[in-house]
């Protein structure tokens, strides 16, 4: 089976890594850099992943990476060819405008820190509720971690808050629904100690675990599980693809 790898914000293909090594059937994405919307991101990703895909074929994807997955997934030609998706810490965007205008205003401030010294920003986002990986991290690890940071430049990260924002998409939850509904197997996966995303989980899990869904929480986790638990997340996924 083959399968298409979608990284969360700030960061590069190269962070699955430490899940899958040097598998060849696990096939990293790599975002448009010029793109213009989001709309323009999930034409050029349609396109590229059209020339390749066969079935069966899995959508893996990471916090919004997860959303791109989703939204990639919708085009029939994919549709009809892709059997598993997987989604990892994973939001499905906004419902009202206020929340979207609420998160363009959190947006523009996380700009403006990284625009003013992108380093501090990287300190500031591992302390951050959503990560506390200074509380879960081991001084080296957090030092590689930030060091990792040190090849996402302004110009990439500009591109993942204000391109790839989910506030530019329409909620996802009827898109997943569809998926569901066309026979794709979803798993969600969501660290036990990251309440947000285990909320949505277990909510997602209640509307459409009878219809193919499954939520499946990882203990002493929060939000960054590729780098919390790769070699659980490893597991995991070979066992929900049947490998």
């Amino acid at each position: 089976m083959r399968a298409y790898l979608f990284h969360g914000m700030g960061s590069t293909p190269k962070c699955w890594d430490k899940v899958f090594k040097k598998d060849t059937k696990f096939q990293t994405m790599k975002y448009p850099e010029e793109s213009s919307s989001w709309e323009n991101c999930i034409q050029e990703l349609q396109s590229s992943i059209s020339e390749t895909i066969t079935t069966p074929s899995a959508f893996i994807g990471y916090s919004m990476g997860g959303r791109l997955a989703i939204s990639t997934a919708i085009d029939h030609y994919i549709k009809d060819r892709l059997t598993h998706l997987i989604l990892i810490s994973t939001g499905l965007g906004f419902s009202s405008d206020s929340e979207k205008k609420e998160r363009e205003t959190i947006e523009e401030k996380w700009l403006e820190s990284a625009r003013t010294n992108i380093d501090i920003f990287w300190k500031n986002w591992a302390q951050s509720p959503l990560f506390s990986l200074n509380e879960r991290f081991k001084e080296d690890k957090l030092n590689e971690w930030l060091e990792e940071k040190k090849h996402i430049n302004f110009k990439h990260l500009n591109r993942d808050i204000a391109i790839l924002s989910p506030r530019n998409h329409i909620f996802l939850e009827p898109t997943l629904k569809e998926l569901l509904e066309s026979d794709i197997k979803v798993l969600y996966i969501s660290g036990k100690l990251d309440k947000k995303y285990e909320s949505i989980g277990d909510s997602l899990n209640n509307k459409f675990k009878n219809i193919g869904f499954h939520h499946h929480m990882v203990e002493n986790c929060g939000h960054n599980i590729l780098w919390e638990k790769p070699d659980l997340l490893r597991e995991l996924i070979h066992s929900f693809l049947g490998e």
